[in-house]
């Protein structure tokens, strides 16, 4: 108290300074908190250790087969659901994996040809899968949960990727195109390929997820590939007109795409999973985001008639006037009759000479067929 009384100005000041830090200590340990935007860092798959709760978001691996060897170079994910595990488990091949996620029991089944579940419902077919070369795969089988907003760190796998997208949406930004896919719909992006993963839409996006890869490598690794950040635009929709008019297309007729980002590409056996267009080129599978397609073209025939007509003619009136001089010459016994006839036979005979080598030059070619122009206002 004698302090206080000899020195009330020093009292005043160290009161002061008391309750100031008192009140500035909660605003310091609030700045050490994790701030909101930690929500949306980076995701990677990981492995979650048995007896461990799952965090809320993030891409958790549920499945893993190891020494797989495929008849072909391509593979499908075929994506069963079974009213019970038991029944599931009776109907598995020696490589099939079931699983249990959202609410539903799945069987994964990866092969080249159609596979076929005695009980159970097939849900989806992901794929083609273009298999790397490898004595050996591995598959690995995901179920990942992620908001709008979040994103995959950078990476590449030594294998194809395939997603069945159980609800909300997804943009893969990759270096070779953007790929959307929205609940109920399939993508799949090639092996070797750098790529980041993000939700778009307003809901939560979950979905099933499966990587093949060379057994001999790790599943993924960061790339330091910088994405130009497509998917962070508005989402871009994609035609309809343009899926049915690729849908209708025969497998075996060659198909000319116009991209805006890869130029023309040209090929056979064209399919469509989800937002994603593949074409089988000399080079080989090709996926192709389907908003990244400006016009399609399609074979129809080739040009062998119209060439063969424009060779054969003139020479089947050369031949015609040649075989009624012949025919009709004096001096060979010749007559109105035999003029006719000889005209007749080197009309024919011309015709056929000269139409037929002109039919195997137009037969190289081919008359291309505009299927489908892209809107102005839907071009992006």
């Amino acid at each position: 108290m004698a302090f206080i009384r000899s020195n009330p100005l020093r009292y005043a000041a160290l009161t002061t300074l008391l309750l100031a830090s008192f009140t500035l200590a909660p605003t310091a340990v609030s700045a050490q908190q994790p701030s909101a935007s930690h929500e949306h860092s980076p995701f990677s798959c990981d492995d979650v250790p048995a007896g461990t709760s799952r965090p809320e978001y993030g891409c958790f691996n549920i499945g893993r087969v190891d020494g797989l060897n495929f008849r072909d170079s391509v593979a499908y994910w075929f994506l069963y659901t079974f009213p019970t595990r038991s029944s599931a488990e009776a109907a598995k091949t020696p490589t099939g994996v079931v699983v249990e996620e959202d609410g539903k029991i799945w069987l994964n089944e990866l092969a080249s040809v159609p596979s076929r579940a005695q009980v159970g419902t097939l849900v989806s077919r992901v794929g083609p899968l273009v298999l790397p070369p490898a004595p050996t795969y591995t598959a690995i089988y995901s179920y990942a949960v992620m908001a709008p907003g979040q994103r995959s760190r950078v990476h590449t796998h030594p294998g194809p990727e395939g997603w069945y997208v159980l609800a909300g949406e997804q943009c893969l930004e990759t270096s070779v195109g953007v790929f959307r896919g929205r609940a109920a719909e399939t993508v799949v992006v090639p092996g070797n390929v750098p790529m980041e993963l993000y939700i778009t839409g307003s809901a939560l996006r979950r979905a099933l997820v499966v990587v093949v890869h060379d057994s001999r490598q790790p599943r993924g690794t960061p790339s330091s590939w910088t994405p130009p950040g497509a998917c962070r635009q508005t989402s871009a929709h994609t035609d309809s007109t343009l899926l049915n008019t690729l849908a209708g297309v025969d497998s075996q007729r060659s198909v000319r795409l116009a991209t805006h980002e890869t130029g023309r590409i040209e090929g056979d056996h064209v399919s469509i999973a989800g937002d994603t267009v593949f074409l089988n080129t000399y080079l080989g599978l090709r996926a192709i985001a389907a908003v990244n397609i400006d016009s399609v073209w399609v074979q129809r025939g080739t040009a062998a008639l119209m060439v063969g007509i424009i060779t054969g003619l003139p020479c089947a009136l050369f031949g015609a006037m040649v075989g009624g001089f012949i025919g009709g010459d004096p001096d060979s016994r010749g007559s109105d009759t035999r003029s006719v006839v000889g005209a007749l036979l080197g009309f024919l005979g011309g015709g056929l000479v000269c139409g037929s080598v002109g039919a195997s030059i137009g037969s190289a070619i081919r008359r291309w067929q505009l299927e489908y122009p892209r809107p102005a206002d839907t071009a992006t």
